[in-house]
């Protein structure tokens, strides 16, 4: 009987030193049960949600003083506020950058061309139908682009897809933009066929004539006003060609 107890304890212990599987126990925790009213912080959690959801995008908010005369005694650190928006817009350029090349490079993989380019014929997938058909040509490859700036937290009212006309022989391109500047968009060209690297709007080269932007929930003309700016104007858009 000893040996067996001594040959058991020898056992208990290599399955401690190795981490032996174990069958999983229960959740600990159940973080998503439904709210009880009658919790003490349920009705200052209610207030907080709904002021928060009525706040504007922090670039969006209005600064209450005049950052280049700042008092150096009341603010001796600067304003949060804009210290907040400038770091996260760097790293959202740096984001930016990065999905810029990495959907170029898939682009080139992934690129199929339509059988039939016209505007009335060529089907704009969805972000799921373009993971479906594992490829398409800008229309769809420029949602590598789009979707990745989505999907990381770039926000709705920011983040286009633009269609713009090559002058040469009028044919249409597709490309993603986002808006740090409201006035001089980044230009994000997953397929590379306007520009290699993420530019300005007013520093992409000459020879391409926007045309309609849009998002998921609204849509634009674009109006060329002055070089570097833009104006949008909601209105119908013709039947014209899509560039390959």
């Amino acid at each position: 009987m000893n040996r067996i107890t001594a040959f058991l304890t020898l056992v208990l212990l290599a399955c401690a030193a190795f981490g032996c599987a174990t069958v999983p126990s229960e959740p600990r925790v159940e973080f998503f049960s439904p709210p009880r009213a009658d919790d003490p912080f349920y009705p200052k959690i209610t207030d907080w949600q709904q002021r928060q959801r009525l706040d504007p995008p922090v670039s969006e908010m209005a600064i209450a003083v005049d950052e280049a005369n700042l008092d150096p005694e009341e603010f001796p650190f600067g304003l949060l506020r804009s210290k907040f928006e400038n770091l996260l817009n760097r790293h959202k350029r740096r984001l930016a950058r990065e999905f810029t090349e990495w959907s170029q490079r898939q682009a080139r993989m992934h690129y199929k061309p339509d059988v039939d380019t016209t505007l009335a014929a060529d089907h704009w997938p969805t972000l799921r139908e373009f993971f479906e058909t594992n490829g398409d040509d800008c229309d769809g490859l420029d949602l590598i682009a789009y979707g990745l700036l989505r999907e990381s937290g770039f926000r709705e009212g920011e983040i286009f897809r633009l269609i713009v006309r090559r002058d040469s022989d009028g044919a249409n391109h597709m490309v993603s933009v986002w808006f740090e500047d409201p006035q001089d968009p980044w230009v994000i060209d997953a397929t590379g066929a306007m520009s290699r690297e993420m530019l300005r709007y007013s520093q992409m080269p000459e020879g391409w004539t926007p045309r309609m932007m849009f998002n998921e929930t609204t849509m634009y003309t674009v109006v060329e006003r002055e070089p570097g700016s833009v104006e949008l104007a909601r209105e119908p858009d013709s039947n014209q060609e899509v560039v390959q």
